[in-house]
């Protein structure tokens, strides 16, 4: 059990596998920080328990599938890791505590439902750099090397009682930079919320 590690044995860990999966009390993991042989965190890894919060600390490289998925007490999660490429599909679907994300630069791609189900309504291109964040908004860097996002990134379709195809997505904003391309964005059908009713764009932008 990590709760009872000192931080030498933690530091030779090089894999949590599932042990946190479907944990049923409430807890942080902050003392992620102490497993500095982790490169990755494996498909599932905290699914479906009762995590509250988490640091994904600087050396972790790769986020497995559906790591955090149906998390619904989940409400921070920090990036510490400046090298992590993709938000796989299902990472963080369900967590519908989830407060905002502030993505780091090097994110390349966000796949199908890695969002879904966390009511993400803004989706803004800052630094955010000592300002307060607000709810339910993904942050992603001026200098960010984002250049997909999947068409289901942000919703968690299902089919209701009554038959009814039912879609999470509520994107209501997105902001857009000078220098941001939205055609390098491939699959840009993730901007079909129908609660979408403002797209900024910086005034300087040429490329839309």
């Amino acid at each position: 059990n990590a709760e009872f590690m000192t931080k030498n044995e933690a530091s030779a860990v090089t894999s949590l596998g599932t042990r946190f999966a479907n944990v049923k009390s409430a807890f942080t993991f902050n003392e992620i920080e102490f497993f500095t042989s982790l490169r990755s965190l494996a498909d599932g890894a905290f699914a479906n328990s009762n995590l509250t919060e988490i640091k994904i600390c600087e050396d972790i490289k790769t986020i497995g599938s559906s790591a955090f998925k149906n998390c619904e007490k989940l409400v921070n999660v920090q990036f510490i890791s400046k090298i992590i490429n993709t938000i796989n599909a299902e990472t963080f679907l369900g967590c519908k505590s989830l407060k905002n994300i502030v993505l780091p630069k090097s994110v390349q791609y966000i796949e199908n439902n890695a969002f879904g189900g966390v009511g993400i309504k803004n989706i803004l291109f800052d630094d955010n750099s000592g300002k307060q964040l607000l709810d339910k908004t993904l942050y992603i860097p001026l200098d960010s090397e984002l250049s997909k996002i999947k068409n289901n990134a942000f919703e968690d379709t299902y089919f209701a009682n009554n038959g009814n195809i039912t879609s999470t997505n509520v994107l209501e904003e997105i902001s857009l930079p000078s220098s941001f391309n939205l055609y390098d964005i491939t699959d840009y059908n993730f901007l079909l919320s129908k609660n979408l009713r403002k797209v900024n764009v910086h005034e300087d932008n040429k490329n839309i």
